[in-house]
């Protein structure tokens, strides 16, 4: 059979690129082979303090890996071209943004995989990306990551709802106050990992700090410390404070105007100093006791119970009458541990008195007793406020003359707190004859002054207890909760359909109560945290992932917020377009085993198409041999079939050749075409390579 041939133009081709997405799923075991890497946690990228240019350019992988062993030029690399000042200008960073969806924080370390450009194409195809393991984590299309169990509205992630965020993220790079970094040098990097060698630093002060929300609030530090945190086992920045002068205020914000009937949320991990309760501590000696029956203490606890103790002959911690209770003293020649046996006589005999029980508790070290008012009164004011008494004999039994208590702290402690103090510009005092003269000292600038009585909420700890309060200036509406001082817990006030309520470690617990104020609660004070108003109860601990939020988040998205640290179901980021996978929460920077990555390569590929146009007249016979008289196709006389008017050839082959005649595409129809003499026929040819 013989082939009609028609030369194409320009016009009649074409190239229409498409993306192929290709499923890839690799085992551990392959990663080598495909070249894709992954940096174990023994290899975390990890923030450092030093100086750059202390690092060969051949660090950790060249011939000089003992100078970069925690692998600090690729933390530096992954910051500046991914993270640092990622929500101030994002667009400077690589990767797709969605600035509402989006979440890059980077702590101090960081491990990472990365995917060769050759099976990931274009991009890892969103929603397709896994890792496979111990914990199995997803993306989530926007380029965060987060683990396969997690529900995401189990989370409050709405960064339009987080008015303040405190993490500090940061805070590590603030560990060493005495190391020249970028953050203190404000860019001078030539002083970078310098030490200061005059002058050291002790604690952190500095204003218009921007917090870590997208909100950029503007943070005031006042003699403060960085230090680690554990928190649900991933290591986090925690801020110190030294209980006399350090805090941290913001100015008064709008965002910050809580009035009755508005929901809202406040959260933190606080590690609270335990109390220092007022105790008496003497020791008793090992000497013959006196039976005159006037070897007596009396202890007056500070609610006004009254208990005396005598020393007797008869049957310990027996009631004597008369509100006096016995504590039974060997009157023999003393032995070797007749001192021992008399204290702990003595403090069976208070802490099982009928009375002081539950008020006073007595403990032994040896032959020394020590007795402590219980460290949670229910008012403030009355630690150390216990008495006592005790006679000439009773003295002559221990080394000191027994006198009244020592007094321990009976202070509360702020937490968080929008009250006492607001930041004003006075107003210029003129006199009609005079002119004002604003140039002399003080003449408008900023003063603190009494802020109003309402305020829309203070967080303060008391002893063992944690207290969440709102005023409108005449009602003062108070709920409480325990809580374990001298730990690390989670501590979250909400307030939700004008109900309050608080959570400790993500449980509902203690009061709650709802509120019944007349009139607004807001204020033009300024935000203070560690202390209140900056002239008052100080707080002695630490606190760290302080967020407010102007809604109420549900029961489960506390426990979440709890459960994750740090509040973010978020334990990672990816960035298609580069191949590059990090996890960055702390938690699973080495709890993370990865035995699979599952993902599809988005593969840029080009189909070109032909079109073939037959016009009207063209190729409208055949050279099929059986179309011809005497099967012979050098035979010009056609079959008696063909000559009617109703014959037509089919068409059942499309070949594109080259200049040359050779033949490069073969298009098969899926059934032969019968040809039009009335009408242009076009046949497209489509192929990607």
């Amino acid at each position: 059979m013989q082939s009609i041939y028609k030369k194409l133009t320009a016009q009649d081709i074409g190239q229409v690129p498409f993306n192929a997405n290709k499923q890839y799923n690799i085992h551990s075991s392959s990663f080598t082979s495909q070249s894709i890497t992954n940096w174990e946690s023994s290899d975390n990228y990890t923030w450092s303090s030093a100086s750059i240019e202390s690092f060969s350019s051949g660090a950790k992988d060249g011939i000089y890996p003992t100078l970069d062993t925690q692998y600090s030029l690729k933390y530096f690399q992954l910051e500046h071209l991914f993270y640092k000042d990622f929500k101030l200008s994002l667009n400077e960073k690589l990767g797709h943004v969605h600035y509402l969806k989006h979440k890059r924080e980077l702590y101090n370390q960081v491990r990472t995989i990365s995917v060769p450009n050759g099976l990931c194409g274009s991009r890892i195809k969103p929603l397709t990306f896994k890792i496979k393991g111990n914990t199995d984590i997803i993306d989530d299309s926007y380029g965060n990551l987060y683990v396969s169990s997690s529900t995401l509205s189990d989370y409050n992630t709405d960064i339009r709802a987080n008015v303040l965020k405190i993490g500090p993220e940061k805070g590590f790079k603030n560990y060493d106050l005495n190391t020249m970094n970028d953050e203190f040098e404000a860019g001078l990097f030539y002083r970078r990992g310098k030490k200061r060698s005059v002058n050291p630093i002790t604690s952190y002060t500095k204003e218009n700090i921007i917090d870590d929300s997208y909100f950029f609030n503007l943070l005031n530090y006042k003699n403060v410390t960085f230090s680690s945190k554990t928190l649900r086992g991933g290591e986090f920045s925690g801020i110190n404070f030294n209980g006399t002068n350090s805090g941290i205020y913001i100015e008064n914000d709008e965002k910050f105007h809580f009035n009755p009937e508005d929901d809202f949320t406040i959260s933190f991990w606080a590690d609270i100093k335990e109390p220092t309760v007022g105790q008496l501590s003497f020791t008793v000696n090992a000497m013959t006791g006196s039976s005159s029956g006037a070897e007596n203490l009396t202890l007056i606890s500070s609610d006004g119970t009254t208990k005396t103790y005598r020393v007797t002959a008869g049957t310990n911690a027996t009631n004597l009458g008369g509100n006096v209770t016995s504590i039974q003293w060997d009157f023999s020649m003393p032995n070797a541990t007749s001192a021992v046996n008399k204290a702990t006589n003595l403090r069976d005999a208070i802490n099982g008195s009928t009375g002081h029980n539950g008020k006073l508790v007595a403990t032994v070290v040896g032959s020394t007793i020590t007795i402590k008012q219980l460290d949670t009164p229910s008012t403030i004011g009355t630690i150390g406020n216990t008495s006592t008494t005790a006679t000439t004999d009773f003295n002559s039994l221990v080394n000191l003359t027994v006198d009244n208590f020592r007094q321990g702290t009976d202070v509360d402690s702020y937490l968080v707190s929008k009250s006492t103090t607001q930041t004003i510009i006075p107003s210029i005092t003129s006199n009609r004859n005079i002119p004002v003269n604003t140039q002399i000292t003080g003449a408008l600038q900023t003063k603190d002054v009494p802020s109003s009585p309402q305020f829309p909420f203070e967080v303060y700890a008391f002893n063992d207890w944690v207290y969440f309060r709102r005023s409108d200036g005449d009602t003062i509406k108070t709920i409480s909760s325990s809580f374990t001082a001298g730990t690390l817990q989670h501590i979250t006030c909400r307030v939700s359909s004008s109900q309050m309520e608080m959570f400790i470690d993500g449980v509902g617990s203690g009061t709650s109560g709802s509120e019944d104020f007349k009139r607004d609660t807001q204020n033009n004070a300024n935000l203070y945290i560690g202390n209140k108003g900056e002239t008052e109860k100080y707080l002695t601990g630490s606190l760290s992932q302080i967020n407010i939020y102007d809604e109420a988040l549900t029961n489960t998205q506390i426990l979440n917020h709890y459960s994750s640290s740090n509040g973010s179901p978020y334990v990672g980021n990816i960035f298609y377009e580069s191949g590059l996978v990090t996890i960055t929460h702390p938690h699973y920077h080495s709890a993370l085993n990865i035995t699979d990555l599952n993902f599809q390569g988005s593969h840029l590929i080009y189909e070109n198409e032909y079109q073939c146009t037959i016009e009207e007249h063209e190729f409208n016979h055949t050279l099929n041999p059986s179309a011809r008289r005497n099967r012979n196709t050098n035979s010009q006389e056609l079959a008696n079939f063909a000559t009617g008017s109703n014959f037509k050839p089919y068409i059942t082959t499309v070949g594109l050749y080259n200049e040359a005649g050779e033949l490069l595409v073969v298009g098969k129809l899926g059934q032969p075409t019968r040809m039009s003499d009335e009408t242009d026929t076009t046949l497209v040819i489509r192929w990607d390579k």
